[in-house]
């Protein structure tokens, strides 16, 4: 029997169906047209979301499709998906004479579910889903309650994986929530190549803490009531008390639960170079806009970047302007 408060999915779900900004569309609609009844939804997260602004930024989306097979007429884009998802594509579209950028990941539902979950190695997906998200499509009821229960999971399993990191855990005692978060971005940040700054891991949770105290206090109390530990909240603080096995073993799992993760972050970054797309210009453009000095790359530089691309990247490295 489900056990579970009705108020978490809801809360979740009311929070989705919030308002994007408008200029989203253009890159929903570019998605679709170009994938077809494979996507089955598509999740706008990220910091373009809690700027609500798209102009000079690169917006960030999830697009969760059925199956590989039917995504893909390619074998190897199928291939990589599948062996290490998810497969990340860029997209440019003028927009009101403006140059809108985006990037998107593609995962199937079953491959979303998984990586939400305490078993996944990386935090690449429930890093960023129990952060507030937005669903900018969703083709059934079906996808939907893929998509609820997959950010439902995403912030349990932040709960449990953090919880037995901060200070007091082992023993019943207050735990500050704005904490569990602050060290939770912190933690999952850190299984990347390039973890985010302290400053913008403080303002992750500063934007919105009450959001992340309601959603914490509710996976706090689910996790109660499925016996992972035993709970009780006020409006910032929760005294917990986690069993000493499940404690310990949480800790030494993040040791080696790390280095794993870094090796595929590595793996999917060379992975990106053949999936990403026209990523030269993506790269100049991220190098221009860092150092105040507008990058264009030539034709010749965008039809082999490897060729023509990489050794320029090579000189502005050498130079200081790439870091």
């Amino acid at each position: 029997m489900d056990t579970e408060p009705i108020s978490f999915r809801l809360l979740l779900s009311q929070e989705l169906m919030q308002a994007a900004p408008s200029e989203v569309k253009v890159f929903v609609d570019a998605i679709r047209q170009q994938h077809g009844i494979a996507v089955a939804a598509i999740l706008f997260y990220g910091s373009c979301l809690r700027r609500y602004n798209l102009a000079n930024e690169v917006a960030d989306f999830y697009v969760i499709v059925d199956s590989y097979e039917a995504m893909y007429a390619s074998a190897f884009l199928r291939s990589a998906n599948t062996y290490l998802p998810p497969n990340v594509f860029y997209l440019e579209r003028k927009s009101e004479g403006l140059t809108l950028r985006a990037k998107y990941a593609v995962i199937s539902a079953k491959d979303f579910a998984y990586a939400t979950s305490p078993q996944c190695i990386h935090s690449i997906v429930w890093g960023r889903f129990c952060q507030p998200a937005r669903l900018v499509y969703v083709r059934d009821e079906a996808a939907r309650s893929t998509v609820i229960e997959g950010v439902r999971q995403s912030v349990l399993t932040m709960v449990c994986r953090v919880m037995p990191l901060l200070p007091g855990s082992d023993e019943t005692g207050p735990i500050s929530l704005g904490e569990l978060w602050r060290r939770g971005f912190r933690e999952s940040y850190s299984m990347e190549l390039r973890p985010e700054m302290p400053g913008t891991i403080r303002a992750l949770y500063e934007l919105m803490p009450q959001r992340y105290h309601r959603v914490a206090h509710e996976a706090l109390q689910e996790l109660t009531q499925r016996g992972w530990l035993w709970v009780r909240t006020d409006a910032s603080h929760g005294y917990v008390t986690i069993p000493k096995a499940q404690l310990w073993q949480t800790r030494l799992s993040w040791k080696w639960r790390r280095p794993i993760a870094k090796g595929i972050y590595v793996l999917r970054l060379i992975k990106s170079a053949f999936t990403f797309g026209d990523w030269f210009p993506y790269v100049l453009w991220k190098i221009g806009r860092h150092s105040g000095k507008p990058l264009e790359a030539t034709a010749r530089q965008r039809q082999h970047p490897f060729i023509f691309g990489v050794p320029v990247l090579l000189k502005l490295l050498l130079r200081g302007d790439l870091r």
